[in-house]
């Protein structure tokens, strides 16, 4: 049997659980359960899980606090009721591209009000310079626990890199530190403004760029592919323009890079077992899919695609719509991609918020045995989708048909 609970923490704050227990035993420390009922559905839905004693925060509130708040302290505590928000809004049934854009940005702006802090810490700037957003965040495609992946790009003359770069990496770690505390975590890969390798000025990156074109043979680019996932968070628009226009100027050269950055794609796999029946792995005693895994693909496939139209946009709904303005995919594909898009992130956040309230280790691991037979067949046919884009890719860009 399935329970919820609610508790009631020291500081006062009501907190939903579900156990799968018959006992629950706590420390009188944390408090104590004021509430302890039956399950009697299991089903990722719009319908509220918990019960109307769970803490819940209107969003629009953050932003009213953000805006007000005139202390990196304070936008800190500010940020981090960002899950109680987003909460709010999957349990009032908002649609996922809403919710995308309310965590986005809540992030600008809470990475906009940072920066100005540290920089008004430091003092004025030595010369133009740019926080860039990647991956998720520059993609704007953050979920309630995506971790930081950030960078910084100066404009610098030939022999002042190394001279300005000392300004831009203690900005650096003020942003980052506090983005940390703040509840998007540093990422474990190291991709931010903090590393000096990602703290360059506009020559070294350009630099950067051109060597992993070179190279692409010789590196795993999947290590890489959040760095063309990336948009302005706080400074100068010119420098990101610009290097924009270096990064398309050289891919143009670089046909090759293509082929290498294909296959590199093609290495995430639809989980699409035998006669369409979804392919699951066993994790924790449980058979599940990864929402994060089954998604790649088509972000992968929208991503290179842009690159080598020379589209500049981030996000993967705007890479294909320009995609499909520019006639590189037809009306069906199109609305395909784009309904199982949606599917893929109504389900990842209503699982996140699930996850949340069970107080265990947030991951994208679903089990499709806990959903609805809707939702199992939305979930089923999306993964067709994904598979048959998997197949576009291979042979737009290989020649080879895997369908």
């Amino acid at each position: 049997d399935e329970y919820e609970a609610v508790i009631k923490c020291r500081s006062g704050a009501l907190l939903d659980v579900i156990v799968r227990k018959s006992r629950i035993f706590l420390s009188e420390d944390n408090g104590a359960v004021i509430s302890f009922q039956p399950i009697l559905a299991k089903r990722i839905t719009a319908t509220p899980l918990f019960s109307n004693a769970v803490s819940t925060l209107e969003p629009s509130v953050i932003f009213t606090q953000l805006d007000e708040s005139i202390t990196s302290s304070n936008t800190v505590r500010v940020l981090n009721q960002l899950p109680t928000a987003v909460r709010s809004l999957v349990l009032g049934g908002s649609p996922s591209d809403e919710i995308r854009v309310f965590i986005t940005d809540i992030y600008n702006s809470g990475l906009k009000k940072l920066a100005a802090f540290a920089e008004k810490e430091l003092g004025t700037p030595p010369c133009e310079y740019t926080v860039l957003s990647l991956g998720s965040s520059g993609r704007s495609e953050m979920t309630l626990f995506s971790d930081q992946d950030n960078a910084l790009v100066f404009r610098a003359g030939e022999d002042e890199p190394d001279s300005l770069r000392l300004y831009f990496l203690t900005l650096a770690d003020r942003i980052c530190g506090l983005l940390n505390q703040a509840g998007f975590p540093y990422c474990p890969g190291g991709i931010m403004a903090i590393n000096p390798l990602y703290c360059l000025s506009l020559e070294e990156w350009k630099n950067r760029y051109r060597k992993w074109f070179a190279q692409a043979d010789n590196i795993s680019l999947l290590d890489i592919h959040v760095f063309f996932d990336l948009k302005a968070a706080w400074g100068s628009d010119e420098l990101v323009d610009e290097l924009y226009m270096s990064i398309f100027s050289d891919t143009v050269k670089r046909s090759e890079f293509f082929t290498h950055f294909a296959r590199n794609c093609l290495e995430y796999k639809a989980p699409k077992g035998i006669l369409g029946n979804l392919r699951t792995e066993i994790r924790n005693g449980m058979d599940v899919i990864n929402l994060k895994e089954t998604m790649t693909p088509l972000i992968n496939y929208a991503r290179i695609s842009a690159l080598k139209e020379g589209i500049s946009v981030s996000s993967t709904l705007e890479r294909l719509k320009k995609l499909h303005k520019h006639g590189n995919i037809d009306d069906l594909s199109y609305a395909e991609m784009c309904s199982t898009f949606e599917v893929l992130w109504r389900l990842r956040f209503s699982n996140q918020i699930f996850a949340h309230g069970e107080l265990r280790k947030i991951n994208d691991d679903l089990a499709p045995s806990t959903l609805s037979d809707e939702n199992y067949k939305e979930l089923k046919d999306a993964v067709s989708v994904i598979s048959a884009t998997q197949s576009r890719l291979s042979y737009e860009f290989l020649g080879v048909d895997i369908s």
